[in-house]
């Protein structure tokens, strides 16, 4: 499958589960979802984990999850 496939995907079927209940979570780190985000998004390109964070995110013109616990 290719990107503009497996990405919609995550969407649909990863992030609702990661963000359950983020309303009630109040402000506590969330650098564990932060990290899964990061580690599917890498896994979705095809890159190295070494490849820098910012490369993935603007490549996908992603953001991290945690900061749609704060909107």
């Amino acid at each position: 499958m290719d990107v503009k496939t497996k990405l919609p995907m995550f969407d649909t079927l990863v992030v609702p589960i990661l963000l359950y209940c983020s309303d009630v979570w109040g402000v506590c780190n969330h650098k564990d979802i932060d990290k899964l985000h990061l580690i599917s998004c890498k896994t979705i390109l095809g890159v190295r984990p070494q490849t820098p964070d910012i490369a993935v995110f603007d490549e996908l013109g992603r953001f991290t999850l945690s900061l749609y616990t704060r909107m």
